[in-house]
């Protein structure tokens, strides 16, 4: 910025860096690589453009930096004459190759290359333009060496393609290569292996943005099936999350898509994507994508995407009570997992009968499904459902009052999400052994698990159950005595999505600590805020009690002017129990 500046101020004297133009010359200094003679060529056109239209012209940097100091060698005039020089001084073959590494975003690895490039001479020839200073070498990202061209140089390369039909064969091989290695990692996305094919399509992504790219002009079934690969990251990793959705929906409303299992797999995904990790987006306009996916998969005969989309609805059912039509959705799934011999299947829908056997307060029938879709989750090696198995154990454990069993489970259940850098699930297993540590009476404890839960999501893109160790922590405060804090974190996590029961348990917390300051119509309308909630719940029975306390408390306290009367409140709990 500072090499900006004074070149800017030699053109303009009165030019300087202020609060409004300071983050456009960092843009610049950035898009330029930094660059010492592109840098003064753009600081030198201030005296025709704003600081913010360079920034904004650079897309198409060479024809706006078509001339520089006309005192300097000609070589130097433009950036265009640096890089012609450089290039000039290449063999046909490295300028051919040069010109093929432009196709990459973001860098490659040497295998990339001899794929996409279609040669056998790569690293010889990556050599040869590294030691021209015209390719960079990166070993800080990546498990392997990875190359990259600097932005303008990028630029200048592709410029370089006289043929268009070279460039768009060049751009089919780069997505093929892309499509084909993230077909091939999909299935390693939930095992011990997830932590490093994350971060390969971490560091990979602009080429897999660039393929789907692509892909959305030229070659809809092949951005169909990327996405479909890219749904564990994408959902996983939530920073992507709102671009899987994007792009699946690019793809699924192009008319000549094709109707087969590729589309199939692709309206499942994009509605369980859009309904996030916790299920807490509880709007079902999206339940079309649903309906086609499951009578295209039934069409297909494809039994795996059916059983999921069954299991799935199963979910829904049972979250609003209806555990007929839980069973009946459970019990098909189970059989088409097994006609797909998909064994993880099989473990979820088995999985979803013990919750739903749960829900109806049976818990050695839940005990033993559970268990049994631990034993498959464990076979196959998806750590995320084991994980998630195992944390439904710790929860009935814990409801049974066997608190050592549970925080066992819990233990389990966390290490594998530490293990997987699972970060949205890591903070939902600290939020369990620290509501539990609650439960005992460990405060303290409790305290250091929920913070170091909060600590690992807060502020970042997942913090799907961070509603849920924010109430957590007001619990806590409030059973220290800190009222005000923990009116705030009821407040702030009533703020954010989540299902209903747990706004029950916030009501029932802020009704609490209004009694105890004498405001009984406030503490009144929070309760009844609850029980209203409470009465659409599934799983009342297992929360109804936790209310109760607070009806005989208000129905004690009865006093003039407030907003619920005594019959209202226990006519509103009669209502819940029955």
């Amino acid at each position: 910025m500072t090499l900006f500046v004074e070149r800017a101020a030699s053109v303009q004297p009165e030019f300087a860096l202020t609060e409004t133009n300071a983050p456009f010359i960092a843009q610049i200094c950035q898009r330029l690589d930094g660059i010492a003679l592109a840098v003064e060529l753009a600081a030198s056109r201030v005296k025709m453009f704003k600081v913010e239209q360079i920034a904004a012209r650079l897309d198409d940097a060479f024809s706006l930096l078509t001339s520089g100091n006309r005192t300097a060698l000609p070589r130097q005039q433009t950036l265009r004459a640096l890089i012609d020089w450089s290039y000039n001084l290449l063999s046909e073959e490295e300028k051919t190759f040069l010109r093929k590494l432009s196709v990459f975003m973001g860098g490659w690895t040497l295998d990339a290359a001899e794929a996409v490039c279609e040669t056998k001479d790569a690293l010889d020839l990556l050599t040869h333009l590294v030691d021209k200073s015209l390719v960079s070498v990166d070993h800080e990202h990546g498990d392997e060496t990875r190359y990259y061209l600097l932005e303008t140089i990028r630029q200048y390369a592709n410029e370089k393609f006289t043929d268009s039909k070279h460039l768009s064969d060049l751009r089919d091989l780069h997505l093929d290569y892309f499509l084909k290695t993230a077909e091939r990692i999909a299935p390693e996305l939930t095992t011990r292996k997830m932590p490093f094919w994350f971060d390969y399509l971490e560091v990979d992504y602009p080429n897999l943005h660039a393929a789907l790219e692509w892909a959305q002009v030229y070659d809809i079934e092949a951005g169909l099936r990327l996405s479909n690969s890219l749904y564990y990251f994408w959902i996983i990793r939530g920073e992507y999350r709102k671009e899987g959705i994007e792009w699946f929906e690019k793809f699924l409303k192009d008319e000549v898509a094709k109707r087969n299992s590729t589309r199939t797999w692709a309206l499942f995904y994009h509605y369980t994507l859009s309904r996030g990790r916790n299920n807490q987006n509880s709007d079902l306009t999206e339940n079309k994508y649903l309906e086609e996916s499951l009578l295209l998969a039934r069409e297909l005969e494809d039994h795996a995407c059916v059983s999921s989309v069954l299991e799935t609805y199963a979910t829904q059912e049972r979250l609003i009570g209806k555990f007929s039509s839980t069973n009946k959705y459970l019990k098909q799934s189970l059989a088409e997992a097994r006609l797909s011999g998909n064994q993880r299947l099989v473990g979820r829908a088995i999985y979803g009968l013990g919750a739903l056997a749960r829900s109806q307060l049976d818990y050695k029938e839940a005990t033993k499904l559970i268990k049994e879709s631990v034993d498959i989750f464990c076979n196959v090696g998806d750590l995320i459902a084991w994980a998630l198995a195992l944390n439904f154990l710790g929860l009935m454990s814990e409801e049974q009052g066997d608190w050592e069993a549970a925080q066992g489970y819990y233990e389990k259940a966390l290490a594998l999400a530490k293990e997987t850098h699972d970060r949205s699930h890591t903070s939902m297993y600290l939020n369990n052994i620290g509501q539990m540590k609650l439960g005992m009476g460990d405060l303290n404890q409790a305290l250091l698990l929920l913070d170091q839960g909060r600590e690992l999501i807060q502020n970042t893109p997942d913090d799907d159950f961070l509603s849920y160790i924010l109430f957590n922590l007001g619990e806590v405060a409030r059973f220290q005595g800190n009222s005000g804090s923990a009116t705030e974190f009821y407040i702030k996590s009533l703020a954010l999505p989540q299902r209903e029961i747990i706004k029950v348990h916030m009501y029932c917390g802020l009704a609490y600590i209004e009694r105890l300051q004498n405001h009984v119509a406030e503490a009144g309308q929070h309760l009844l805020n609850a029980l209203n909630l409470l009465s659409n719940e599934t799983d009342r029975n297992f929360y109804t009690y936790s209310v109760i306390p607070f009806v005989a408390y208000l129905a004690v306290d009865q006093q003039e002017g407030q907003s619920m009367s005594q019959e209202q409140v226990l006519v509103l709990a009669m209502e819940v129990l029955q």
